[in-house]
């Protein structure tokens, strides 16, 4: 009796794919493994990302005591464009252990990169979230930055309330959509590319946790 393929449904393009990786997991792995389509999903988790921080920067500035000059602008571009940077680096790195890991019949460098960045969708969402439960509040409410990252309590964070800026940054950096993100881009390389789900869950994580060591460098 012929055994059916583990990825059955139909692969599916653009917002389709968005809307598959939240709801329909199996087959947005279908789409990924024969389309490879990563742009959609890429603009979606960068517009989250900026969205977030400018959601944010009100009551930061408040709790900084600071005001929207220039020069703040200035600097709050230079720093999106370096975490941007990283979320793209970290999706490269993905792809390109993977592809030495794919058992077998190698898979395409760009059918990985696509699986990293489908998977920072929960994430990017978990961030604009983050963003809006800032924003919701009067920025005048904030009085530390622990009570701005923790605006939405779902990392590691929570639980530091009296963490250094560093280590908040650290911290926060772990969170329910980051857990989703891992166990997304884990199934997918499994079902896309034959790799052991525990060998792409150490690559993901150890990723992130390099880059979250980053977030706790002083800044300038």
């Amino acid at each position: 009796m012929d055994q059916s393929p583990p990825i059955a449904p139909p692969p599916r393009a653009g917002l389709a794919l968005i809307y598959d990786v939240f709801v329909a997991p199996l087959r947005a792995y279908a789409t990924l493994a024969v389309r490879a389509q990563w742009w959609p999903a890429a603009l979606i988790v960068i517009a989250c990302i900026v969205a977030s921080n400018l959601l944010a920067l009100p009551a930061q500035l408040h709790v900084e005591k600071l005001h929207l000059t220039n020069a703040i602008i200035a600097q709050d571009a230079v720093l999106q464009s370096v975490d941007l940077l990283q979320v793209v680096v970290a999706w490269a790195f993905i792809a390109s252990i993977f592809v030495s890991f794919s058992p077998g019949e190698k898979r395409r460098y760009r059918t990985y990169f696509a699986l990293a960045v489908a998977g920072s969708l929960p994430a990017g969402l978990g961030a604009l979230l983050s963003g809006l439960a800032v924003r919701l509040h009067d920025p005048a409410s904030f009085q530390s930055m622990a009570q701005i990252v923790n605006a939405l309590p779902v990392s590691l964070a929570a639980f530091t309330p009296q963490a250094t800026r560093g280590e908040l940054a650290f911290m926060s950096s772990f969170d329910l959509f980051t857990v989703w993100k891992l166990v997304f881009v884990a199934v997918g390389a499994r079902l896309i590319g034959g790799i052991r789900p525990v060998v792409a869950l150490i690559v993901v994580f150890s990723i992130d946790f390099a880059f979250a060591l980053t977030q706790a460098l002083p800044l300038p």
